[in-house]
């Protein structure tokens, strides 16, 4: 379990890594597949692990970031 702290610092740096993960690898990836493996790898080696909260959060800033995009 980790605090309210922790958890919006993962949240912060998941927001990121997604963001850099479709501008950068969108055209290439359409599956969305190498950018999800993108976002896991630089979690793992900031030394978070993945679980099933993480891909949640990870699902949760791809569809806000979906949102963001689609609302403009």
């Amino acid at each position: 379990k980790i605090s309210k702290e922790q958890a919006e610092k993962l949240i912060l740096i998941t927001r990121q890594l997604v963001n850099s993960a479709e501008q950068t690898l969108k055209i290439e990836d359409p599956t969305g597949e190498k950018r999800k493996a993108y976002v896991e790898a630089q979690l793992v080696a900031m030394g978070y692990e993945l679980s099933e909260a993480v891909n949640a959060i990870i699902e949760s800033q791809v569809l806000t970031l979906h949102q963001t995009v689609k609302n403009k």
